[in-house]
Formats: C-alpha cells, structure tokens, sequence
C-alpha cells in the first residue's frame, strides 16, 4: 500500500532528526529507489529511503542495505555530485499531498554555496523525484516526462519545476472533533480531507 498523507506528515515528524545531517552516499538501486545515507548528532547514521512506485510509494528511514547496480544510472551520478557533503536544512510537506521538498546546502567545486532540493511526489502512476536548482528549474528526475497527450505537465531537464495542483478538500488536522464526528462513512472522509486513503478511511470508521 503506497503511503497517503497523513502517514506521510507523521513520518516527516519522526523523521525531524535528519534537520543538519550529512549526506555521505547516494544509491539508487532500481528505478524507482533512492537510498540517501545520512548521519547527523540527531539522528545517527542512517538512509532516507525514497520510493516512487505506482503501488508502494514511500518515504521512509532505514538502516538496510542495498545492492548497487554494476553502472550507476545518471540521476544517481548527479545527486552523488550535488548532494553528497551537503546537509538537509528543511523538510517540507505540501499540506496532507503526497509530495515533500527536501532542501540541501553544501558547497560547490568553488566553494561557493550550491543549494538545490529534491521534491518527491508519492503520486502512483504519476509519482516522480525531481533535482531542482535554487530558482526550481528542473535539473533531473527519475522519470521523464514530454509533451503528450496524455501528460499533466513536462518532466524534463531545464524546465521549470510545475508542481501538482491542490487537492479541493479539507486538512483533517485543522478539523474540530465535532466535524469530524459528523462524517458518517469511509468514503465520506476520503473525499472531504485530504491526506487520508481508503484503507485509512476503512480503519478509522470501520462500521460506515
């Protein structure tokens, strides 16, 4: 089951510790994983997973390992040449969406001060991982994306970065108790607030 939002807010809070750490190493083992091996006085050594597969897409710490390929593709080379010595300085969720925009500073072969992000959509079929620059051009994702009937927007390098549209519904953390109350089935709360899956919903309201 791919992580919805709530799931997704709660792991960025246990996540916190990541705030200052290193990155030492950039995997990627498949396409659609990236492994970020950290270590920071908050949090230790350990790997920030990232998976954008259609059906168990999820962000998630980890201190498993993986098995690199024999030739590593060439978005991993980038984010190796642009992310290793450089540390997480904000980790951030767009409300309950299944999208979180992890930003770096470190410095350049100049020593100059290079920061980018990486932006995560946990979207299923349209779930990708984005490099961006300092003004949000696009400077390499996981899966490419051009012009085409069927395309929501370009996904391709050196083009500005087009985030998804907002889901039209509720944050169900702004919620009060008794609005919440009042939702009477499962589907009723998936399609009011954002953020919350039908397997989420089911558990919360299992009679509705």
């Amino acid at each position: 089951m791919a992580m919805d939002g709530l799931s997704l807010h709660a792991m960025l809070w246990e996540a916190r510790g990541l705030l200052g750490a290193r990155v030492d190493k950039v995997q990627q083992p498949d396409k659609d994983t990236l492994l970020l091996s950290c270590h920071g006085s908050d949090c230790g050594r350990v790997k920030l997973l990232v998976n954008i597969h259609n059906e168990n897409g999820r962000i998630a710490l980890t201190r498993d390992t993986a098995e690199n390929p024999a030739a590593a593709p060439a978005f991993c080379m980038l984010l190796r040449k642009r992310l290793i010595g450089s540390r997480i300085t904000k980790m951030e969720q767009a409300g309950l969406d299944r999208t979180v925009r992890f930003s770096f500073s470190g410095r350049d072969e100049l020593m100059d001060e290079s920061v980018c992000s990486l932006v995560v959509e946990l979207m299923g079929k349209h779930g990708n991982a984005f490099l961006l620059d300092e003004n949000d051009v696009i400077l390499d994702c996981l899966r490419h994306i051009g012009v085409g009937a069927e395309a929501l927007r370009v996904c391709l390098p050196n083009v500005k970065y087009e985030a998804l549209p907002p889901q039209e519904k509720r944050d169900p953390l702004a919620a009060s108790l008794e609005e919440l109350g009042a939702v009477d089935s499962p589907r009723a709360l998936m399609n009011g607030y954002m953020g919350v899956s039908r397997q989420i919903a089911a558990l919360l309201l299992p009679d509705g």
